[in-house]
C-alpha cells in the first residue's frame, strides 16, 4: 500500500511514528475509543460521507475471508493505524499461488509481531463498524510523512485505514479493484467536529465517485 511519500506510502510513515502504548491486548478486539463529538454549529459538511462505500466494501471483504476457494484471484492489503500502532492483514491468490501475512508493527523498533489471521480481522472489522467515514484525496499539500499522517488523525486521535483490494470471482469474465485511504468516526455529528477542526480539510475528498492515479473507488 503506497500513501505516505508524497501521500503514496502509508507503511513508510507510521514507520517513524514514537510507539507509546507498551500493551497489544486492546488492539486485540474490534472495539475503537475515539473522543466524543463536541457541541459544533450546524455547518455545511464539504467532505464526503462514506459510510455506505465501507459497508459494501466490508460485505465483500467478509465474503473473501469466510470463502476464499470461490475466487480465481484476488489481492487484498490492509493497514490499520489506531492509537499509533500499525496493522497489517495482507491475503493473496496470484497464478495459483495463495499467500498471506497479518502482523503488528511495533513503530519504535521496526520490528513486526505476526498476528492470527482472526485475531487482524477482528481489529478490521471494528474499524469498518464505526459509525462514519471520510475518505483521503492522497494529496500531502507538501507535509511531510508524519506531519500529513498527524494532520489526519487529527493529532492521531482517529483511526485510519488504507485499503487496497482486486479480486476475480470464479466465473466472472472480469474482475474490480479499488484503492482508498478512510477515516473512522463515530457519526455524521464526530464527522462535522473532525472536519471542522481539520487544520487542511482539502485533504477530504469533496465529492464522489473519487477517482485519480494514485486512489480510487471501484472500477
Amino acid at each position: 500500500m503506497r500513501y505516505a511519500r508524497d501521500a503514496q506510502l502509508l507503511s513508510q510513515i507510521c514507520a517513524t511514528w514514537p510507539l507509546r502504548r507498551k500493551s497489544l491486548a486492546p488492539l486485540e478486539f474490534p472495539r475503537f475509543l475515539l473522543p466524543r463529538a463536541g457541541k459544533h454549529e450546524e455547518t455545511p459538511m464539504s467532505a464526503a460521507f462514506y459510510r455506505d462505500y465501507v459497508v459494501d466494501l466490508k460485505a465483500r471483504i467478509d465474503d473473501l475471508h469466510t470463502d476464499p476457494s470461490a475466487y480465481q484471484t484476488y489481492d487484498l492489503t490492509m493497514e490499520l493505524l489506531a492509537q499509533k500502532n500499525l496493522i497489517s492483514y495482507a491475503m493473496s491468490r496470484k497464478q495459483g499461488q495463495v499467500d498471506s501475512l497479518f502482523y503488528r508493527r511495533d513503530t519504535a523498533s521496526g520490528q513486526g509481531t505476526q498476528m492470527s489471521q482472526e485475531t487482524a480481522y477482528r481489529v478490521f472489522s471494528g474499524f469498518f463498524g464505526l459509525g462514519q467515514f471520510l475518505a483521503s484525496t492522497g494529496r500531502a499539500n507538501g507535509l511531510g510523512e508524519e506531519a500529513f499522517a498527524e494532520t489526519l488523525t487529527a493529532g492521531w486521535e482517529y483511526p485510519t485505514c488504507a485499503v487496497q483490494f482486486a479480486y476475480r470471482k470464479k466465473g466472472q469474465p472480469r474482475g474490480a479493484s479499488m484503492k482508498m485511504l478512510f477515516v473512522g468516526l463515530n457519526g455524521d455529528a464526530d464527522a462535522a467536529t473532525f472536519e471542522a477542526k481539520l487544520t487542511q480539510p482539502d485533504l477530504l475528498i469533496g465529492a464522489r465517485p473519487f477517482s485519480t492515479k494514485l486512489l480510487w473507488e471501484w472500477k
